[in-house]
């Protein structure tokens, strides 16, 4: 989806903004989504902000002041499939002063396909789990697999795996003794698929 705002042909609208908006875009691949934007110039600009569903999710350093367009990327991995997001920008001045684009909101549905019948990811088991949970994985094919643990404001705990897995049937353990009583976002990525569960531990 693209969004065009604060064009040079509507300099009455946003003159006063330190960086002017050609055009805003957020697309999902691969299970995350790439927000991307591009000013036509900037004045005093000192960061972006990226704004999820509300909440303050990234700040991205700004050019300060400069009349060349500058291009911008975020990519969100902490989404999860089969849900819809809204992304809305704000950029933030020399003074430390906010403001947001609402006008440029862009809405993103990051569909439930990131994993291939090459590769099937069962549900953890128990979940809840105290203190351990396992993750079927069965597998088709060779792949190489990443799985991390994150906590709900997209904060990495842990790295659980990150090697090649051959073809077969795989457990996926994850160990909560030393982790805190909560729900956290299990992340695994086959390839070029990506799968992402919620697991609660309860202790």
């Amino acid at each position: 989806m693209v969004i065009l705002f604060c064009s040079w042909q509507d300099r009455s609208r946003c003159g006063a903004c330190p960086s002017p908006l050609l055009l805003s875009t957020a697309e999902a691949l691969n299970g995350a989504v790439h927000v991307s934007w591009v000013t036509e110039s900037e004045t005093e600009n000192l960061a972006f902000r990226i704004y999820r569903d509300g909440e303050m999710i990234a700040e991205l350093q700004g050019a300060g002041t400069t009349s060349e367009p500058q291009n911008y990327t975020y990519i969100d991995h902490y989404v999860i499939p089969g849900r819809t997001y809204t992304y809305v920008l704000a950029d933030v001045d020399l003074q430390s002063k906010e403001t947001k684009h609402p006008e440029a909101e862009v809405e993103v549905e990051v569909k439930a396909e990131g994993v291939t019948p090459d590769y099937n990811i069962g549900s953890a088991y128990p979940n809840p789990f105290n203190p351990q949970t396992v993750v079927p994985l069965n597998m088709a094919k060779h792949a190489d697999v990443r799985a991390v643990l994150y906590d709900l404001s997209g904060r990495m705990i842990r790295e659980l795996y990150n090697a090649p897995l051959s073809a077969g049937s795989h457990d996926l353990k994850i160990d909560g003794s030393n982790l805190s009583t909560g729900i956290y976002l299990l992340q695994i990525r086959m390839n070029d698929a990506v799968h992402v569960q919620k697991v609660a531990l309860m202790k």
